[in-house]
């Protein structure tokens, strides 16, 4: 296991020798910078040179950019790196603030020794699962089966559960946000409304299947099907003004492959971990 690298983020130079002091003689490689800003610059220089800090330890008060702008600025990067969050207020409010911006966890000052290695062996361990899962996901496949009835109620956590597959397999969350949601509530809403009419007694299904390579889902409703040629061209920018032209719009923008089989009952819609294009 590679040697396990440390953010240290602290404007006081005592806490940031008594951190280097505690941290080395465990093995963990320690970088330090005196504020939010530099913290910053090193976090995305190891992105850079494809040497990426595993765990994040910042204060919370510091000049130019506080702890919390930082931990705001390292999830938008790297939601997988690991943050722990020092603060000297004696008020939970920072902690809890902190935890709802993404921290893994945090550590009230002055912490003490055991404290803080107690918190760095659980987030090394955190990491470690991390890591080994990314190393298995070449060989992993994972699949959603979804059956609902026909309310527009249930579509609300379909896209919430491919994006956690699909991180899971090494996926940018971050990407995946702006693309599934939008795809999957216009492709399930369609075979509700279009397809199944409303009628509850009708089902749609919904299976997802993620590899390393792609996310497949296919959504099919039990009603009559259509004429797969009279779906508007999602090119043709004027059919951008008809409603059923902008879901399909939406679904081309989100996905890279959208098509129905000839029924006009089945969608397809497909999403390459590295575009076509590229």
């Amino acid at each position: 296991m590679k040697q396990v690298r440390v953010l240290v983020v602290e404007d006081s130079k005592t806490m940031q020798i008594f951190l280097r002091n505690l941290l080395e003689p465990e093995d963990y490689e320690v970088v330090v910078a005196n504020d939010g800003e530099s913290g910053l610059d090193l976090f995305q220089q190891g992105m850079v040179e494809n040497r990426p800090f595993d765990i994040v330890m910042t204060d919370v008060v510091m000049p130019r950019m506080s702890g919390l702008d930082l931990l705001k600025k390292v999830r938008t990067l790297n939601r997988d790196t690991i943050v722990v969050v020092l603060t000297s207020d004696a008020n939970v409010d920072t902690a809890i603030e902190a935890l709802n911006l993404g921290a893994n966890n945090f550590l009230h000052k002055p912490p003490n020794s055991e404290e803080i290695l107690s918190v760095m062996w659980r987030a090394t361990k955190q990491r470690e699962i991390f890591l080994e899962n990314a190393e298995l996901n070449p060989f992993t496949e994972r699949t959603i089966h979804i059956e609902i009835p026909s309310q527009l109620k249930f579509i609300k956590g379909i896209a919430h559960n491919i994006i956690a597959d699909a991180k899971l397999m090494g996926y940018d969350e971050n990407e995946l946000r702006d693309k599934i949601p939008v795809t999957v509530d216009e492709a399930v809403t369609n075979a509700i409304k279009h397809g199944n009419k409303f009628q509850e007694d009708k089902k749609v299904y919904i299976d997802i299947h993620i590899d390393i390579d792609r996310i497949k889902i296919v959504v099919a409703d039990e009603g009559p099907g259509f004429d797969v040629k009279s779906v508007p061209d999602p090119t043709d920018p004027t059919n951008f003004l008809k409603p059923s032209g902008r879901g399909i719009l939406f679904m081309s923008i989100g996905m890279d492959e959208v098509r129905y089989n000839e029924k006009g009952n089945i969608l397809t819609l497909l999403k390459y971990r590295v575009s076509p294009d590229e």
